[in-house]
């Protein structure tokens, strides 16, 4: 019997990586499950309430929010589930990569924060800036957490639940899958796919900032927990500022704003920046410090993050790669179309 053939028989085919391929389709399903869910629901409400009464709902109803933002993420992560079985793609793999030590943990709270606080004002501008042009985001006043029932709820909902399912589709498959092509141009492409995805003119411009500050941080520490807890962190404390009351405008108004959302623009990035050189550092100390103590006969190198691997020419893989420049076409464009139906529907 030879035991060593009947192991390597036995022993689990490793999961294939996600390619650019994967990266491209995967956005386009999760953006036309997104888009096939909101008509389904909007049907059900009219069926249900009527066409005003679909809106009243909405518009009044907290409960009904909830539901609808639960809809729209089952809908986005069994996209990725579809696609990742046809693919024979590990879910798992691909939101575990490395685990997170103590530090990345530390870093990923500390890069939430600079992220919610450099960046907030900046949405506060676009507001301001939208509201000018006679923009009506029509935000429902009902998706409000100000009793504690509400908080709890929005916890899970609101900040648990998107915080895992977009960043196992925005950094565990589309921003992996685009790192093949060069780590930079990955997290500018999934930033611009993440803010794409959420189809509201008025934070777009937040939402690629933060798309960018969440993807810096996955290919820094190789886990996806980390961009989670930044996710989570960022979603938690609007609500958490929201139940409170808490008033962060410092007494600033009108076009104010746009100056004060600049400083906390730079002071937020600066701290992105030098957090993220800072633990950079910090690795690599521990990584000379464990060689030298395991000597030469010790294994010296620590876990190779999954983000990116090996660069390869980005004009090569789009050719190589089967619909790929068909599939991230099609999902920008069908994105960009709602984008701007939502823009003119609260203009007009």
């Amino acid at each position: 019997m030879n035991t060593k053939n009947e192991n390597i028989a036995k022993s689990p085919t490793p999961a294939p990586a996600p390619r650019p391929k994967d990266a491209a389709a995967i956005f386009f399903y999760a953006v036309a499950a997104s888009l096939v869910a909101q008509v389904l629901i909007t049907l059900a409400l009219r069926a249900y309430a009527g066409g005003d009464g679909a809106l009243t709902l909405l518009e009044t109803n907290f409960t009904a929010n909830i539901l609808v933002g639960v809809a729209l993420q089952a809908a986005m992560l069994a996209a990725v589930y579809l696609w990742a079985r046809a693919r024979r793609l590990k879910v798992l793999p691909a939101v575990r990569a490395v685990p997170l030590k103590p530090r990345g943990i530390g870093y990923a709270v500390l890069m939430g924060l600079a992220a919610l606080f450099g960046f907030m004002y900046v949405s506060f501008a676009a507001d301001y800036l939208f509201n000018l042009i006679g923009y009506d985001g029509n935000t429902a006043e009902a998706l409000s957490f100000t009793t504690w029932g509400r908080l709890i709820t929005g916890m899970f909902t609101v900040a648990l639940l998107p915080a895992v399912v977009e960043e196992t589709v925005f950094r565990g498959f589309v921003l992996r899958g685009l790192s093949r092509a060069g780590k930079r141009r990955a997290v500018v492409l999934s930033a611009a796919a993440f803010c794409l995805m959420h189809m509201n003119p008025a934070q777009t411009a937040h939402q690629f900032l933060l798309g960018l500050a969440l993807g810096t941080a996955a290919i820094e520490t190789g886990s996806l927990l980390a961009p989670m807890i930044m996710h989570f962190l960022n979603n938690a404390l609007v609500l958490i500022l929201d139940f409170t009351g808490a008033d962060v405008s410092f007494g600033i108004e009108g076009a104010q704003i746009f100056w004060f959302a600049g400083v906390t623009f730079l002071l937020g990035t600066g701290i992105i920046i030098g957090l993220a050189a800072l633990y950079r550092k910090a690795e690599r100390k521990t990584r000379d410090a464990d060689g030298k103590t395991k000597g030469k006969g010790g294994d010296s190198q620590s876990p190779i993050p999954d983000f990116p691997p090996l660069k390869e020419p980005f004009g090569k893989l789009m050719v190589e790669e089967r619909n790929t420049v068909l599939y991230g076409a099609a999902a920008f464009a069908a994105a960009a179309a709602v984008w701007v139906i939502v823009l003119a529907d609260g203009l007009f």
